[in-house]
């Protein structure tokens, strides 16, 4: 073997030891019940969300739990994915997010409090929103929202980014789905990996890198070094069987 071959050989193994330590560094089951609520409400459809969305780009599944202790009821609304129409950029996101919640589908949840009257859901940068409704007129960080709901307890709710984040506020060429509600099941927290729906990927990709390039170059080193020995090794035996 040439010393090219070698060199492609060499970096061929940092590659596969890099992207292998990083899957392993990122990878999550999702097979856990942490933070799983059984209980159902008699309001979970009374309440439910009317989510609009752009056409072609519905969610695919409305599922809810119910917190008896804040008496909120959070409504998972599920897509089979987050998509730009990036092409391969889309494939590398799908694979991260397959490894990091167990599953490229994206759940975006909407939380409803009946007994206030109040929807909390993210918006655009990940912005925690914070909205009361009365009537038909929603109010949050003092902007009023007319005709904001469907008999005063569905909140119209919009698709405002590519990764589903929402907003109260209308939203030219969406349109309402119309999705059964359904309470969430033991499967179906496990197989959406709900519980680990609240950390953030960004960290869990910057930690993976971190110990896929630490763990690179740890193995990098020491086959450098082991084959730097071996070499020293066999020049010693050709000399001691030369002077022989």
């Amino acid at each position: 073997m040439n010393v090219r071959s070698r060199r492609l050989l060499a970096g061929l193994g940092v590659v596969v030891v890099f992207f292998v330590t990083f899957s392993l560094a990122l990878y999550e089951s999702g097979y856990t019940l942490v933070g799983y609520f059984p209980s159902k409400s008699m309001d979970a459809k009374r309440y439910a969300p009317l989510i609009y969305t752009p056409p072609g780009d519905e969610p695919e599944l409305v599922l809810y739990m119910y917190n008896k202790t804040t008496g909120s009821i959070t409504y998972y609304f599920i897509w089979s994915g987050e998509y730009t129409g990036r092409g391969i950029l889309d494939r590398l996101y799908e694979y991260v997010r397959s490894l990091f919640y167990g599953s490229s589908a994206d759940v975006e949840p909407i939380n409803v409090y009946p007994s206030n009257r109040s929807i909390s859901f993210e918006t655009s940068g990940h912005k925690r929103v914070w909205a009361t409704f009365s009537g038909t007129v929603c109010n949050y960080d003092d902007v009023y929202v007319p005709h904001c709901t469907v008999n005063g307890t569905h909140v119209k709710v919009y698709v405002l980014t590519w990764n589903h984040l929402f907003t109260l506020e209308p939203q030219s060429s969406t349109y309402p789905v119309l999705i059964k509600v359904k309470p969430m099941s033991p499967t179906d927290y496990i197989r959406y990996s709900v519980g680990r729906r609240g950390e953030s990927i960004r960290e869990g990709v910057l930690k993976a890198l971190i110990a896929a390039t630490l763990s690179t170059i740890l193995v990098a080193v020491g086959s450098w070094y082991y084959l730097g020995k071996r070499k020293g090794l066999e020049k010693l035996r050709k000399k001691l069987r030369k002077e022989s």
